[in-house]
């Protein structure tokens, strides 16, 4: 199994290049890349899907600078506005379908295997449920067709929602296995897989384990955080609550063959 970890660490939070990022990455001894293809948290930065004429030499550079530094890029993250409260718009607009397809060209330049795309998250808990499930599956019907054509699977992760009115975290329309399983079951098609997001399990009263073992060999991707179930804290293994002997055997039980990430 690969030991892998996200570009976006080092790349938001510091001011490296793609040759210091993964240079430092390949001295730590990780295995592989989540690369985030835009670094977007709290300040301005680079983006290649609005330089035209730099947009393939920017990949081609970040592929280069990972096989100089011995990693593999098992995964990428796609760039996707998940909260439609913010967009004013339950559905997926025409940019955005043509942004998607502009990130899976990225995807195969990287040599990504796999993008992970956040579920829409319009429900709270059980209110709209319908709705989410519809703006779900219209995703998937414009997003799934550009990934058949290439070499990348989309990557489905469970979200959590903010419930303003309780002030805390709940639960949204991908985020218990069996949400999550029938959003990828319906599409049907090869092309989409699953991501499973151990912290965000967990913040939404799952064991990490039990999703595991209820996705199955629909789980190919992995964001592995520990937390206390009390927010999305992104820890280091160890500093939280998540039983990880367990969950390590769920993988085993499940067969899964994809990266530690």
């Amino acid at each position: 199994m690969k030991l892998s970890m996200i570009s976006e660490c080092f790349q938001d939070e510091s001011d490296f290049g793609l040759e210091e990022t993964f240079r430092r990455m390949g001295e730590m001894g990780w295995d592989g890349v989540d690369y985030t293809l835009v670094p977007s948290v709290g300040k301005p930065v680079y983006n290649p899907f609005e330089d035209k004429n730099g947009f393939e030499a920017h990949f081609k550079k970040a592929r280069a600078e990972m096989d100089k530094n011995g990693l593999d890029c098992v995964q990428c993250h796609a760039i996707f506005p998940t909260n439609r409260e913010k967009e004013g718009v339950n559905f997926i607009t025409d940019r955005e379908v043509d942004l998607m397809k502009k990130q899976i060209e990225a995807a195969e330049i990287l040599g990504a295997p796999y993008m992970v795309v956040h579920s829409i998250n319009i429900a709270r808990n059980y209110t709209d449920l319908d709705l989410d499930y519809e703006a779900n599956m219209d995703m998937l019907s414009k997003f799934v067709p550009l990934f058949e054509k290439s070499n990348v699977k989309l990557a489905l992760e469970n979200i959590f929602k903010l419930d303003n009115l309780r002030r805390r975290y709940c639960i949204t329309g991908s985020s218990t296995p069996e949400r999550l399983c029938r959003l990828i079951d319906d599409i049907n098609s090869d092309s989409v897989v699953a991501c499973l997001d151990t912290g965000h399990s967990y913040l939404c009263g799952i064991d990490p384990d039990v999703f595991a073992r209820m996705l199955g060999k629909r789980l190919k991707v992995l964001h592995v955080q520990d937390g206390f179930g009390t927010g999305d804290d992104h820890n280091a293994l160890g500093d939280g609550n998540i039983d990880w002997r367990k969950f390590m055997s769920a993988l085993k039980d499940i067969g899964y063959d994809g990266a530690f990430n």
